[in-house]
This record gives C-alpha cells, sequence and structure tokens, in this order.
C-alpha cells in the first residue's frame, strides 16, 4: 500500500483579475479568479497528486487535483514541511535569480486546461516596475507558491471544468516517502 500523506493549510478568498479593455468598451471586464491553497500531496499508485482547495462559500468547498512529477511531489511537500533541502533546490534557485534581480512574484496562476493539461503563468515584477507573465508548469508554480506562503490563483473556468467537489483524502498518517536520502550528496561529489 503506498505511503501518503495530508496536509491542510489556511484557505484564502476569491478574486478577480483585470482583463484587457477594447477599443469602444466602456468599463474593464474582470476574469474571475479563485485564490486556492494546497490541501495535501499524496501518491496515488505510481503517481502523485496535489490537491487545491478554494474556500467554502456557503456550499462545499472546491477541490482542483492535478496529477504531478514525482519531484516536484517531493518539493511540493518539503515546503509543506517548511524543510530545508542540504543544497537548493530548481524552485529555491528560482526564487534567489528572482530577488538577486529585485523582482518580485507577483501571483502564480493556474489559467487554462488545455486538452487536460493544466497552463500555469507567473506574474512578476521587475526591479523597474514592469509586470512580466512567464508560461510556467502549474507543480513548478505551486512548489514556488509553497515555499513564498503565496496562495495559487486558479481561473474560474479551469475550476468549473476541472474541479471536484469531493476528491478521496488519503489517512494523515501516512505520509509520502522522504526525500531525505535522494537529497543527500554523495560521497567525494560535493553535489
Amino acid at each position: 500500500m503506498p505511503r501518503q500523506t495530508f496536509v491542510l493549510l489556511t484557505v484564502v478568498g476569491v478574486v478577480g483579475v483585470p482583463v484587457a479593455v477594447g477599443a469602444g468598451t466602456a468599463k474593464p471586464q474582470a476574469a474571475a479568479v479563485v485564490a486556492m491553497s494546497v490541501q495535501g500531496v499524496w501518491q496515488q499508485g505510481a503517481s502523485y497528486v496535489v490537491v487545491l482547495r478554494a474556500p467554502a462559500t456557503g456550499i462545499a468547498a472546491r477541490l482542483l487535483p492535478i496529477w504531478i512529477g514525482g519531484r516536484e511531489a517531493q518539493a511540493i511537500q518539503m515546503g509543506l514541511n517548511n524543510t530545508r533541502p542540504p543544497r537548493p533546490l530548481t524552485h529555491d534557485l528560482l526564487q534567489s535569480v528572482i530577488a538577486q534581480l529585485g523582482a518580485t512574484v507577483e501571483r502564480v496562476e493556474v489559467t487554462q486546461l488545455k486538452q487536460s493539461v493544466f497552463i500555469g503563468q507567473l506574474a512578476l515584477r521587475d526591479a523597474a516596475g514592469k509586470r512580466h507573465l512567464i508560461d510556467a508548469r502549474p507543480s513548478d508554480l505551486i512548489a514556488l507558491a509553497v515555499g513564498r506562503k503565496l496562495p495559487v490563483h486558479v481561473a474560474q473556468a479551469v475550476l468549473d471544468r476541472a474541479g471536484r467537489k469531493h476528491f478521496p483524502t488519503p489517512s494523515p498518517n501516512a505520509p509520502l516517502p522522504s526525500p531525505a536520502p535522494q537529497l543527500r550528496p554523495k560521497k567525494g561529489t560535493g553535489i
């Protein structure tokens, strides 16, 4: 039986993102997005799934399961557990580069679902104040968001299409296998 874990974080509210206004339009339209928290990450058979939770608003909370790779699952789990690896992971490197360039992460977003593939983007503001939107895999964005204690913004259209009211939750007593042995440097390599 696979080992699993369940972690619940605080929930954040629903927000709107302005959309570009076309010529002749009286006022901007708002694209609905939901600020979600990471409910947990666990193994399902040979795969891993991270589940995002939308805030409850008088009805059952909405859940968004996203199947991810094993390394991304470990990175997210380490962030949830506030565990630091002996050397920076890719997400730590990305955050260091962003900080060194004087940029800030404004938000991480899951913007679309195309042919069963979730599409995400990273919204950054550089040192000069210019906003940049960068294409990214949602699993990488979630790992970055967990490390920075940020919500994951999901387009309402994506949540409407792929969200669920229920998702089988594993026992909190069965954590994911620890990534620690895989992260230890080999003797003599310094890696």
